[in-house]
């Protein structure tokens, strides 16, 4: 069941994307990559749909009742992405730019809409779950830290696609039991990488942040331990990249610059 969900995904998202992408030119759904050329942006808006689409057997069997819970919280992200993607002012940068700006010019930016929005989506999920005391706490800021390190990563193409198939990794490797959603987002991720590679899409906030939530869903599932561990990791990463972009860092690196190159046009 669970190789016929990731190659489900693999399949319908390379059966439909190119109609997605064709779709998003049409209707000038563009931006300017880091390299200046005019692409399809929020691309990544097909990864809620073809996550919906491949899990539906198991909704239908009644074999994962959590699955609506967690679809409903990427669907959530994903709004929020693509609000910052269409209306975002770039002008602000990082979630420290974005709470100044409110506090100077008493003006919202579609940053805070979204930091704020990824909370209340990571509580109610808490809520959901049953979570209390330190728990709760620690698995919040697991999602709401993850949502945010993955859209970090987005700055060159397929950074944020690997930083993610190495969370899924990790957490298979630990034997989680949402198992189906990390194969779920692996056929995606594989099906997609061809584009964002090659610098043929964008996934825009619109693709990171649900990325960013299934890492962070996936985890839920994961030691105590381990969460503590990446809860540290992602606040040390959050405080860094505050001061010093990740790309330099990532580019001063031998070993994480030559995974970042791999596959890249």
């Amino acid at each position: 069941m669970i190789l016929l969900v990731a190659a489900t995904s693999f399949m319908i998202t390379r059966m439909l994307f190119p109609y997605f992408l064709e779709l998003l030119m049409r209707g000038g759904a563009t931006k300017r990559n880091w390299q200046g050329e005019i692409i399809p942006a929020v691309a990544g808006i097909i990864i809620p749909v073809v996550l919906c689409l491949s899990t539906f057997p198991l909704v239908w069997m009644g074999k994962n009742p959590e699955i609506s819970v967690y679809l409903f919280a990427i669907f959530g992200v994903t709004l929020l992405g693509l609000l910052d993607d269409l209306l975002g002012d770039n002008r602000q940068k990082g979630l420290k730019g974005h709470f100044f700006f409110l506090w100077r010019e008493k003006k919202l930016s579609t940053g805070v809409v979204k930091a704020l929005g990824t909370g209340v989506l990571a509580f109610w999920l808490i809520l959901v779950r049953g979570d209390s005391g330190f728990y709760a706490v620690m698995n919040w800021l697991i999602i709401v830290l993850s949502v945010n390190f993955i859209n970090l990563l987005d700055l060159r193409p397929g950074r944020a696609l690997k930083g993610t198939l190495f969370f899924v990794s990790v957490a298979v490797f630990l034997r989680i039991s949402v198992l189906w959603l990390a194969a779920a987002v692996t056929g995606i991720v594989f099906a997609y990488a061809h584009y964002d590679l090659k610098g043929k899409a964008m996934l825009g906030d619109t693709g990171a942040n649900p990325l960013g939530m299934t890492v962070g869903i996936l985890f839920l599932h994961t030691p105590a331990i381990v969460r503590l561990s990446l809860v540290i990791f992602l606040i040390v990463i959050h405080i860094v990249s505050e001061k010093i972009s990740l790309s330099l860092l990532i580019e001063r690196n031998y070993f994480l610059r030559m995974i970042d190159h791999w596959g890249r046009r």
